[in-house]
């Protein structure tokens, strides 16, 4: 697949997702809120009822089942081939693996750890460019007008 069929997600600083080159308005913050919790767990399908709970805390689970549900339908119509992005299941939804996903969280980690390999090893011209990716990576902090309770323990740590 090339770059441009990659769906970008933003979640610094901001939510914001990209497809085949082009941004995807998603005005919705519970599906922004859906959406951001399962790239934060690329790779790992995430139980509905865990996704229930996460997202409508003081719902019932029947009601917060019925709202993942419809969640999950305007994730269909809100973002072009939405239906082939997420894997979804009785039991579980995810990424789909045959889509190949990029995450600023992920890349802001991934240059922190390499500047800190780099630092490590004694090569401070790579750990002060790793760094600098870093830095320009961090746009702000993560989900910043998102306030469930799944989001602080992340975002502190970032």
């Amino acid at each position: 697949m090339s770059v441009n069929s990659t769906l970008h997600i933003r979640l610094l600083g901001g939510f914001a997702l990209e497809h085949h080159g082009a941004p995807i308005v998603i005005a919705s913050p519970r599906l922004q809120a859906l959406l951001a919790y399962l790239a934060l767990h690329y790779g790992e399908p995430q139980p509905r009822r865990r996704l229930a709970f996460l997202l409508w805390p003081d719902s019932s689970e029947a009601q917060a089942q019925t709202n993942l549900r419809t969640v999950l339908h305007r994730s269909q119509i809100a973002v072009p081939g939405g239906n082939q992005l997420l894997h979804i299941d009785a039991h579980t939804i995810g990424w789909s693996p045959d889509h190949p996903v990029t995450l600023d969280v992920e890349a802001f980690q991934d240059a922190l750890h390499q500047g800190a390999a780099a630092e490590a090893a004694g090569d401070e011209a790579s750990a002060i460019a790793a760094f600098d990716r870093a830095v320009v990576t961090y746009t702000g902090d993560l989900l910043p007008d998102c306030y469930d309770e799944w989001v602080q323990p992340v975002r502190e740590r970032l």
